[in-house]
């Protein structure tokens, strides 16, 4: 079976004790791209992902998945 996910992904800035915010991926349809890919679904994310470095960030932990990331070209 393979699935197709489209919606958002963003970065929670998480503030940590010592005062630093630490970027975490996520969004609510990128999680369940994601925990879909743990149960071994191919999934393909549709959602443009930036190219910056938070956009980076988005692209790694969808890859650290096995979640296939489709770009517009």
């Amino acid at each position: 079976m393979t699935v197709a996910v489209g919606g958002e992904n963003l970065i929670d800035l998480v503030q940590e004790v010592d005062g630093r915010y630490v970027p975490h991926p996520g969004g609510s349809t990128m999680n369940v791209a994601m925990a879909l890919a743990q149960q071994n679904v191919d999934v393909h994310y549709l959602t443009p992902v930036s190219t910056d470095p938070m956009g980076d960030l988005i692209t790694a932990r969808l890859r650290a998945d096995q979640v296939h990331i489709i770009q517009n070209q």
